[in-house]
Protein backbone atom coordinates (compact mmCIF):
# COMPACT_ATOMS: atom_id res chain seq x y z
CA UNK A 1 0.00 0.00 0.00
CA UNK A 2 2.65 2.60 0.87
CA UNK A 3 5.54 3.44 -1.58
CA UNK A 4 8.99 1.88 -0.05
CA UNK A 5 10.21 5.89 0.40
CA UNK A 6 7.61 6.35 2.84
CA UNK A 7 8.67 3.45 5.02
CA UNK A 8 12.14 4.38 4.90
CA UNK A 9 12.78 6.38 7.84
CA UNK A 10 16.18 8.79 6.90
CA UNK A 11 19.40 9.01 8.21
CA UNK A 12 19.15 11.59 11.55
CA UNK A 13 21.14 13.67 13.59
CA UNK A 14 20.47 14.01 16.98
CA UNK A 15 22.24 16.16 19.77
CA UNK A 16 20.98 14.85 22.92
CA UNK A 17 21.97 16.44 26.19
CA UNK A 18 21.63 14.54 30.01
CA UNK A 19 21.60 17.15 32.27
CA UNK A 20 22.46 15.84 36.54
CA UNK A 21 23.86 12.33 34.62
CA UNK A 22 23.99 9.59 37.21
CA UNK A 23 25.88 6.45 35.65
CA UNK A 24 25.05 3.12 35.99
CA UNK A 25 28.08 0.56 37.15
CA UNK A 26 29.06 -1.19 34.76
CA UNK A 27 28.08 -4.53 36.35
CA UNK A 28 24.57 -3.47 36.73
CA UNK A 29 24.27 -1.83 33.52
CA UNK A 30 24.68 -5.80 31.99
CA UNK A 31 22.62 -7.04 34.29
CA UNK A 32 19.78 -4.91 33.20
CA UNK A 33 20.62 -4.76 29.51
CA UNK A 34 20.21 -8.45 29.65
CA UNK A 35 16.94 -8.48 31.48
CA UNK A 36 15.21 -5.65 28.94
CA UNK A 37 16.42 -7.13 26.17
CA UNK A 38 15.26 -10.52 27.07
CA UNK A 39 11.99 -9.18 27.63
CA UNK A 40 12.00 -6.79 24.34
CA UNK A 41 12.43 -10.51 22.77
CA UNK A 42 9.72 -12.28 24.57
CA UNK A 43 7.72 -9.21 23.35
CA UNK A 44 8.73 -9.89 19.78
CA UNK A 45 9.99 -5.50 19.68
CA UNK A 46 13.60 -7.03 19.31
CA UNK A 47 15.03 -9.62 16.95
CA UNK A 48 19.34 -8.79 16.54
CA UNK A 49 22.37 -7.63 18.12
CA UNK A 50 23.16 -5.18 21.23
CA UNK A 51 26.95 -3.33 21.32
CA UNK A 52 27.69 -1.57 24.19
CA UNK A 53 31.67 0.28 24.35
CA UNK A 54 33.07 1.91 27.19
CA UNK A 55 35.89 3.89 26.58
CA UNK A 56 36.51 2.41 22.97
CA UNK A 57 36.10 -1.28 24.74
CA UNK A 58 33.34 -3.73 24.49
CA UNK A 59 31.17 -3.72 27.64
CA UNK A 60 28.16 -5.65 26.37
CA UNK A 61 27.63 -7.96 23.28
CA UNK A 62 25.08 -10.07 23.12
CA UNK A 63 22.87 -11.33 20.06
CA UNK A 64 19.18 -12.07 20.13
CA UNK A 65 16.23 -13.79 17.83
CA UNK A 66 16.96 -15.13 14.94
CA UNK A 67 18.45 -14.39 11.35
CA UNK A 68 15.92 -16.38 9.52
CA UNK A 69 12.83 -17.52 11.77
CA UNK A 70 11.90 -20.17 8.65
CA UNK A 71 15.12 -22.05 8.79
CA UNK A 72 16.02 -21.52 12.94
CA UNK A 73 18.82 -20.04 11.90
CA UNK A 74 20.09 -18.06 14.91
CA UNK A 75 20.97 -14.19 15.14
CA UNK A 76 25.01 -13.99 16.51
CA UNK A 77 27.26 -11.71 16.80
CA UNK A 78 29.08 -12.09 13.62
CA UNK A 79 25.58 -11.81 11.59
CA UNK A 80 25.09 -9.27 8.90
CA UNK A 81 22.57 -7.04 8.50
CA UNK A 82 21.31 -4.71 6.21
CA UNK A 83 21.78 -1.15 7.30
CA UNK A 84 19.17 0.58 5.02
CA UNK A 85 19.43 4.07 5.03
CA UNK A 86 22.58 4.58 7.54
CA UNK A 87 24.20 3.81 3.95
CA UNK A 88 23.53 7.51 3.70
CA UNK A 89 26.27 8.04 6.06
CA UNK A 90 28.78 6.45 4.18
CA UNK A 91 27.93 8.23 0.67
CA UNK A 92 28.80 11.13 2.92
CA UNK A 93 32.02 9.89 3.95
CA UNK A 94 33.01 8.80 0.35
CA UNK A 95 32.46 12.51 -0.76
CA UNK A 96 33.72 14.01 2.00
CA UNK A 97 36.83 11.93 1.25
CA UNK A 98 36.82 13.49 -2.53
CA UNK A 99 36.21 16.82 -0.98
CA UNK A 100 39.67 16.90 0.94
CA UNK A 101 40.81 15.35 -2.42
CA UNK A 102 40.40 18.56 -4.29
CA UNK A 103 38.15 16.45 -6.72
CA UNK A 104 35.12 18.05 -5.95
CA UNK A 105 33.59 21.40 -4.31
CA UNK A 106 30.29 21.05 -2.42
CA UNK A 107 29.41 24.01 -4.83
CA UNK A 108 29.78 21.82 -7.80
CA UNK A 109 26.50 21.56 -9.79
CA UNK A 110 25.62 18.00 -10.77
CA UNK A 111 25.89 18.68 -14.48
CA UNK A 112 29.47 19.42 -14.26
CA UNK A 113 29.37 15.19 -13.94
CA UNK A 114 26.10 13.72 -14.99
CA UNK A 115 24.64 15.25 -18.45
CA UNK A 116 20.98 14.95 -18.70
CA UNK A 117 19.18 16.39 -16.70
CA UNK A 118 16.55 19.14 -16.80
CA UNK A 119 17.88 23.09 -16.84
CA UNK A 120 16.30 23.33 -13.60
CA UNK A 121 17.67 20.31 -11.74
CA UNK A 122 21.18 20.80 -13.23
CA UNK A 123 21.48 23.56 -10.92
CA UNK A 124 21.51 21.28 -8.47
CA UNK A 125 24.52 20.97 -6.04
CA UNK A 126 26.23 18.07 -4.47
CA UNK A 127 25.74 19.91 -1.15
CA UNK A 128 22.00 20.62 -1.77
CA UNK A 129 22.17 16.44 -2.37
CA UNK A 130 24.27 15.82 1.24
CA UNK A 131 21.70 17.84 3.02
CA UNK A 132 18.64 16.70 0.90
CA UNK A 133 17.86 19.77 -0.41
CA UNK A 134 17.99 19.06 -3.69
CA UNK A 135 14.31 18.80 -4.55
CA UNK A 136 14.39 15.24 -6.67
CA UNK A 137 12.30 12.56 -5.08
CA UNK A 138 12.58 9.09 -4.48
CA UNK A 139 13.08 7.09 -7.64
CA UNK A 140 10.34 4.09 -6.00
CA UNK A 141 7.47 6.07 -6.51
CA UNK A 142 8.18 6.04 -10.41
CA UNK A 143 4.75 4.27 -11.27
CA UNK A 144 6.98 1.28 -13.04
CA UNK A 145 9.46 0.64 -10.56
CA UNK A 146 8.00 -1.97 -8.59
CA UNK A 147 8.76 -4.09 -11.82
CA UNK A 148 11.86 -2.43 -13.96
CA UNK A 149 13.25 -2.29 -10.02
CA UNK A 150 14.11 -6.42 -10.30
CA UNK A 151 16.09 -5.68 -13.53
CA UNK A 152 18.42 -2.96 -12.41
CA UNK A 153 21.85 -4.05 -11.34
CA UNK A 154 23.79 -0.88 -11.46
CA UNK A 155 23.32 2.86 -10.82
CA UNK A 156 23.39 4.14 -14.12
CA UNK A 157 20.60 1.98 -14.83
CA UNK A 158 18.57 4.05 -12.08
CA UNK A 159 19.76 7.51 -13.59
CA UNK A 160 17.16 7.71 -16.11
CA UNK A 161 14.40 6.83 -13.95
CA UNK A 162 15.91 10.06 -12.05
CA UNK A 163 16.47 12.01 -14.88
CA UNK A 164 12.73 12.07 -15.32
CA UNK A 165 11.85 13.44 -11.94
CA UNK A 166 10.38 17.07 -11.73
CA UNK A 167 11.65 18.65 -9.29
CA UNK A 168 9.84 18.95 -5.98
CA UNK A 169 11.14 22.59 -5.30
CA UNK A 170 13.78 24.74 -6.48
CA UNK A 171 16.59 23.38 -4.98
CA UNK A 172 18.02 24.70 -2.03
CA UNK A 173 14.37 25.70 -1.08
CA UNK A 174 13.66 23.42 1.29
CA UNK A 175 14.49 20.08 2.80
CA UNK A 176 12.74 16.70 1.69
CA UNK A 177 14.43 13.23 2.24
CA UNK A 178 15.08 11.98 -1.07
CA UNK A 179 16.52 8.66 -2.55
CA UNK A 180 17.22 10.25 -5.83
CA UNK A 181 19.57 12.40 -4.30
CA UNK A 182 21.78 10.11 -2.60
CA UNK A 183 21.53 7.91 -5.80
CA UNK A 184 23.16 10.33 -7.78
CA UNK A 185 25.93 11.28 -5.54
CA UNK A 186 26.76 7.55 -5.75
CA UNK A 187 26.91 7.91 -9.82
CA UNK A 188 29.02 11.10 -9.19
CA UNK A 189 31.13 8.94 -6.92
CA UNK A 190 31.68 6.40 -9.26
CA UNK A 191 31.99 8.45 -12.22
CA UNK A 192 35.21 9.94 -10.32
CA UNK A 193 36.55 7.25 -9.47
CA UNK A 194 35.92 4.95 -12.77
CA UNK A 195 35.14 2.24 -10.22
CA UNK A 196 31.57 0.85 -8.89
CA UNK A 197 30.26 1.47 -5.75
CA UNK A 198 30.98 -1.69 -3.89
CA UNK A 199 34.49 -1.64 -4.93
CA UNK A 200 35.05 2.44 -3.97
CA UNK A 201 33.61 1.64 -0.04
CA UNK A 202 35.89 -1.60 0.13
CA UNK A 203 38.62 0.64 -1.37
CA UNK A 204 37.49 3.74 0.88
CA UNK A 205 36.32 2.47 3.87
CA UNK A 206 36.18 -0.82 4.59
CA UNK A 207 39.71 -2.27 3.90
CA UNK A 208 41.53 0.66 5.48
CA UNK A 209 39.14 -0.20 8.92
CA UNK A 210 39.26 -3.84 8.55
CA UNK A 211 35.87 -3.82 8.09
CA UNK A 212 35.84 -7.43 6.99
CA UNK A 213 31.98 -8.55 7.14
CA UNK A 214 30.86 -5.31 5.45
CA UNK A 215 29.94 -5.07 1.93
CA UNK A 216 27.24 -3.80 -0.59
CA UNK A 217 24.06 -5.32 -1.85
CA UNK A 218 22.92 -8.43 0.03
CA UNK A 219 20.53 -10.97 -0.82
CA UNK A 220 19.78 -12.97 2.28
CA UNK A 221 18.90 -16.34 0.42
CA UNK A 222 22.74 -16.59 -0.21
CA UNK A 223 23.90 -17.37 2.81
CA UNK A 224 22.53 -18.14 6.68
CA UNK A 225 25.07 -15.42 7.85
CA UNK A 226 22.82 -12.94 6.14
CA UNK A 227 20.05 -11.54 8.39
CA UNK A 228 16.59 -11.73 6.72
CA UNK A 229 14.19 -9.26 7.71
CA UNK A 230 10.93 -9.28 9.34
CA UNK A 231 7.72 -7.48 10.07
CA UNK A 232 6.01 -8.14 13.27
CA UNK A 233 2.57 -7.99 12.03
CA UNK A 234 -0.86 -6.69 14.44
CA UNK A 235 -1.53 -9.91 15.83
CA UNK A 236 2.17 -10.80 16.45
CA UNK A 237 3.29 -12.91 13.59
CA UNK A 238 6.36 -12.39 11.71
CA UNK A 239 6.19 -11.60 7.77
CA UNK A 240 9.37 -11.95 5.93
CA UNK A 241 9.79 -8.44 3.84
CA UNK A 242 12.91 -9.41 1.70
CA UNK A 243 10.63 -9.07 -1.87
CA UNK A 244 9.92 -5.55 -0.26
CA UNK A 245 13.30 -4.43 -0.57
CA UNK A 246 15.46 -3.09 -3.46
CA UNK A 247 19.25 -3.00 -4.30
CA UNK A 248 20.51 0.18 -5.02
CA UNK A 249 23.47 2.86 -4.48
CA UNK A 250 24.12 5.56 -2.25
CA UNK A 251 21.00 5.68 -0.14
CA UNK A 252 20.48 1.79 0.98
CA UNK A 253 22.40 -1.37 0.09
CA UNK A 254 25.31 -1.78 2.70
CA UNK A 255 25.30 -4.80 5.45
CA UNK A 256 27.39 -5.04 8.03
CA UNK A 257 27.92 -6.32 11.91
CA UNK A 258 27.76 -4.79 14.89
CA UNK A 259 31.28 -5.16 15.35
CA UNK A 260 32.31 -3.82 11.85
CA UNK A 261 30.24 -0.81 12.84
CA UNK A 262 31.83 -0.66 15.85
CA UNK A 263 35.07 -0.28 14.18
CA UNK A 264 34.04 3.18 12.07
CA UNK A 265 32.92 4.38 15.07
CA UNK A 266 36.40 4.25 17.15
CA UNK A 267 37.91 5.67 14.02
CA UNK A 268 36.02 8.35 13.34
CA UNK A 269 35.79 9.18 17.48
CA UNK A 270 39.94 8.86 17.92
CA UNK A 271 41.88 8.86 14.38
CA UNK A 272 42.00 10.42 10.91
CA UNK A 273 42.75 7.26 9.24
CA UNK A 274 39.45 7.55 6.32
CA UNK A 275 38.89 11.24 7.50
CA UNK A 276 40.95 14.65 8.50
CA UNK A 277 39.39 16.53 11.83
CA UNK A 278 38.06 19.47 9.97
CA UNK A 279 35.85 16.39 8.04
CA UNK A 280 34.51 14.62 10.54
CA UNK A 281 33.20 17.85 12.42
CA UNK A 282 31.25 18.25 9.10
CA UNK A 283 29.91 15.31 9.25
CA UNK A 284 28.93 14.68 12.56
CA UNK A 285 27.38 18.30 12.68
CA UNK A 286 25.91 18.27 9.22
CA UNK A 287 27.52 21.37 8.44
CA UNK A 288 29.53 20.98 5.19
CA UNK A 289 29.01 24.62 4.19
CA UNK A 290 29.27 27.18 6.76
CA UNK A 291 32.17 28.50 8.98
CA UNK A 292 32.48 25.93 12.00
CA UNK A 293 31.96 27.63 15.35
CA UNK A 294 33.98 25.12 16.96
CA UNK A 295 37.05 22.81 16.26
CA UNK A 296 37.12 19.19 16.76
CA UNK A 297 38.58 18.70 19.33
CA UNK A 298 35.73 21.13 21.33
CA UNK A 299 32.95 19.13 19.64
CA UNK A 300 34.05 15.86 20.47
CA UNK A 301 35.09 16.56 24.06
CA UNK A 302 31.35 17.37 24.95
CA UNK A 303 29.12 16.59 22.17
CA UNK A 304 26.37 13.66 20.92
CA UNK A 305 26.26 12.32 17.76
CA UNK A 306 22.79 9.62 16.81
CA UNK A 307 22.37 8.15 13.51
CA UNK A 308 19.45 5.76 12.78
CA UNK A 309 18.17 4.17 9.56
CA UNK A 310 16.02 1.36 8.23
CA UNK A 311 14.34 -0.07 5.42
CA UNK A 312 11.35 -2.65 5.53
CA UNK A 313 12.19 -5.68 8.35
CA UNK A 314 15.79 -4.09 9.57
CA UNK A 315 16.53 -1.44 11.83
CA UNK A 316 19.74 0.40 12.76
CA UNK A 317 20.87 2.25 15.74
CA UNK A 318 24.42 3.90 16.56
CA UNK A 319 25.33 6.93 19.23
CA UNK A 320 28.26 7.91 20.23
CA UNK A 321 27.94 10.06 23.35
CA UNK A 322 31.79 11.67 23.14
CA UNK A 323 31.67 13.31 26.66
CA UNK A 324 31.52 9.87 28.14
CA UNK A 325 32.94 7.71 25.92
CA UNK A 326 29.98 5.50 25.27
CA UNK A 327 29.14 3.98 22.08
CA UNK A 328 25.83 1.97 21.27
CA UNK A 329 25.40 -0.48 18.27
CA UNK A 330 22.08 -1.76 17.81
CA UNK A 331 21.05 -3.77 14.53
CA UNK A 332 17.51 -5.55 14.38
CA UNK A 333 15.78 -7.45 11.74
CA UNK A 334 12.62 -6.85 12.69
CA UNK A 335 10.59 -3.59 11.16
CA UNK A 336 11.55 -0.22 12.83
CA UNK A 337 11.33 1.29 15.64
CA UNK A 338 13.03 -2.16 17.34
CA UNK A 339 16.14 -0.61 17.25
CA UNK A 340 14.97 2.65 18.62
CA UNK A 341 12.84 0.74 21.14
CA UNK A 342 15.98 -1.28 22.27
CA UNK A 343 18.23 1.87 22.41
CA UNK A 344 15.85 4.09 24.45
CA UNK A 345 16.11 0.77 27.45
CA UNK A 346 19.88 1.21 26.65
CA UNK A 347 20.40 5.08 26.94
CA UNK A 348 18.61 4.99 29.83
CA UNK A 349 20.16 2.77 31.88
CA UNK A 350 23.69 3.76 30.80
CA UNK A 351 22.88 6.98 32.52
CA UNK A 352 21.06 5.08 35.27
CA UNK A 353 17.57 6.68 34.72
CA UNK A 354 14.05 5.30 36.27
CA UNK A 355 12.36 3.71 33.01
CA UNK A 356 8.99 2.10 33.26
CA UNK A 357 9.15 -1.83 31.95
CA UNK A 358 8.66 -2.77 28.22
CA UNK A 359 4.84 -3.34 26.69
CA UNK A 360 3.65 -3.72 23.32
CA UNK A 361 4.00 -1.08 21.20
CA UNK A 362 0.56 1.02 20.30
CA UNK A 363 0.48 -0.59 17.52
CA UNK A 364 -0.64 -4.11 18.69
CA UNK A 365 -2.55 -2.42 21.74
CA UNK A 366 -4.54 -1.19 19.43
CA UNK A 367 -5.16 -4.39 17.04
CA UNK A 368 -5.70 -5.95 20.35
CA UNK A 369 -8.44 -3.42 22.01
CA UNK A 370 -10.42 -4.02 18.30
CA UNK A 371 -9.84 -7.57 19.06
CA UNK A 372 -11.40 -7.59 22.20
CA UNK A 373 -14.18 -5.24 21.65
CA UNK A 374 -14.67 -5.00 18.33
CA UNK A 375 -14.50 -1.77 16.03
CA UNK A 376 -17.31 0.03 16.37
CA UNK A 377 -16.31 0.16 19.93
CA UNK A 378 -13.25 0.98 19.46
CA UNK A 379 -13.78 4.04 16.91
CA UNK A 380 -16.31 5.41 19.48
CA UNK A 381 -14.45 4.70 22.75
CA UNK A 382 -10.65 4.90 21.72
CA UNK A 383 -9.92 8.39 23.30
CA UNK A 384 -10.85 6.80 26.82
CA UNK A 385 -9.36 3.06 25.70
CA UNK A 386 -5.79 5.25 25.37
CA UNK A 387 -6.36 7.52 28.47
CA UNK A 388 -7.14 4.29 30.55
CA UNK A 389 -4.36 2.08 29.31
CA UNK A 390 -1.64 5.01 29.21
CA UNK A 391 -1.10 4.96 25.62
CA UNK A 392 -1.26 8.41 23.40
CA UNK A 393 -1.95 9.41 19.93
CA UNK A 394 0.93 11.09 19.26
CA UNK A 395 1.04 11.66 15.61
CA UNK A 396 -0.38 10.66 12.35
CA UNK A 397 2.04 7.30 12.07
CA UNK A 398 -0.09 5.22 14.67
CA UNK A 399 -3.23 4.76 12.84
CA UNK A 400 -1.47 4.85 9.78
CA UNK A 401 0.97 1.88 10.12
CA UNK A 402 -2.34 -0.15 11.62
CA UNK A 403 -4.41 0.47 8.75
CA UNK A 404 -2.02 -0.77 6.57
CA UNK A 405 -1.27 -3.79 8.68
CA UNK A 406 -5.22 -4.33 8.81
CA UNK A 407 -4.61 -4.30 5.06
CA UNK A 408 -2.44 -6.92 4.60
CA UNK A 409 -4.06 -9.13 7.45
CA UNK A 410 -6.90 -8.95 5.16
CA UNK A 411 -9.15 -6.75 7.22
CA UNK A 412 -9.66 -4.75 4.84
CA UNK A 413 -13.54 -3.10 6.05
CA UNK A 414 -11.23 -2.51 9.71
CA UNK A 415 -8.60 -0.96 8.18
CA UNK A 416 -10.60 1.63 6.17
CA UNK A 417 -12.29 2.96 8.69
CA UNK A 418 -9.14 3.05 11.01
CA UNK A 419 -7.57 5.42 7.86
CA UNK A 420 -10.52 7.26 7.87
CA UNK A 421 -10.42 8.16 11.86
CA UNK A 422 -6.52 8.88 10.98
CA UNK A 423 -8.24 11.39 8.33
CA UNK A 424 -10.58 13.12 10.74
CA UNK A 425 -7.85 13.43 12.79
CA UNK A 426 -5.07 14.36 10.95
CA UNK A 427 -6.95 16.37 8.46
CA UNK A 428 -3.67 18.15 7.86
CA UNK A 429 -1.01 15.69 7.13
CA UNK A 430 -1.29 14.58 3.12
CA UNK A 431 0.26 11.09 3.68
CA UNK A 432 -2.48 10.25 5.70
CA UNK A 433 -5.34 10.99 2.56
CA UNK A 434 -2.29 9.00 0.20
CA UNK A 435 -2.57 5.86 2.30
CA UNK A 436 -6.22 6.30 2.13
CA UNK A 437 -6.30 6.33 -1.65
CA UNK A 438 -4.24 3.52 -1.53
CA UNK A 439 -6.35 1.77 0.41
CA UNK A 440 -9.27 2.46 -1.62
CA UNK A 441 -7.25 1.71 -4.75
CA UNK A 442 -6.79 -1.31 -4.36
CA UNK A 443 -10.11 -2.12 -3.52
CA UNK A 444 -10.90 -0.40 -6.86
CA UNK A 445 -13.08 2.24 -5.32
CA UNK A 446 -11.63 4.45 -8.02
CA UNK A 447 -14.16 7.87 -6.86
CA UNK A 448 -12.87 7.57 -3.35
CA UNK A 449 -9.32 6.81 -4.14
CA UNK A 450 -9.36 9.91 -6.60
CA UNK A 451 -11.28 12.18 -4.17
CA UNK A 452 -8.17 11.03 -1.08
CA UNK A 453 -5.37 11.69 -3.78
CA UNK A 454 -6.95 15.20 -4.44
CA UNK A 455 -7.46 16.14 -1.02
CA UNK A 456 -3.37 15.17 -0.34
CA UNK A 457 -2.33 17.59 -3.33
CA UNK A 458 -4.33 20.45 -2.25
CA UNK A 459 -2.68 19.59 0.95
CA UNK A 460 0.71 19.78 -0.71
CA UNK A 461 0.69 21.18 -4.19
CA UNK A 462 3.92 19.01 -4.74
CA UNK A 463 2.99 16.22 -3.26
CA UNK A 464 4.58 13.83 -6.49
CA UNK A 465 2.88 10.63 -5.16
CA UNK A 466 -0.31 11.81 -4.95
CA UNK A 467 -0.15 13.18 -8.83
CA UNK A 468 1.52 10.19 -9.81
CA UNK A 469 -1.69 7.80 -8.45
CA UNK A 470 -3.77 10.73 -9.98
CA UNK A 471 -2.38 10.48 -13.12
CA UNK A 472 -2.48 6.61 -12.83
CA UNK A 473 -6.14 6.56 -12.51
CA UNK A 474 -6.47 8.96 -15.30
CA UNK A 475 -7.82 11.68 -12.85
CA UNK A 476 -5.40 14.37 -14.38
Amino acid sequence: MKSFSEKIVAVVFVLIFFAGRNYAQQGNVVEQVDSVMTQLVKLKMFSGVVLISVDNKPLYQKAFGSANYIKKIPNELNTKFSIGTVTKFFTAILISQLKEEGRIQYTDTIDKYIPGFSSEASKITILNLLDERSGLGNYEEDPGFEKKGKDIKNIDELLPIIKKEKLKFTPGAQMSLSSSGFAVLSAIIEKIYGKNFKEILEEKIFNPLKMNNSGFSINVNDAGEFANGYKVLLDGELKDSLNENTKCAGNIGIYTTAEDLLKLDYSLANDTLILSNESKLRLFSKNFSGEDKETWKIYSSKETFGIEGSLPGFETVWYRFFREKYSIVILSNLNQPSALDATYFVKMILFGRQYSPPRIPPTRFVYNEIEKAGIKYFLANYGKIFHDNRYEISDYNLFDTVGKDLFLMNKKDWAIQILKLNASLFNYVPTVFNTLGDAYRQLHKRSEAIASYKKAMKLDPANDYAAKMLAKLGAI
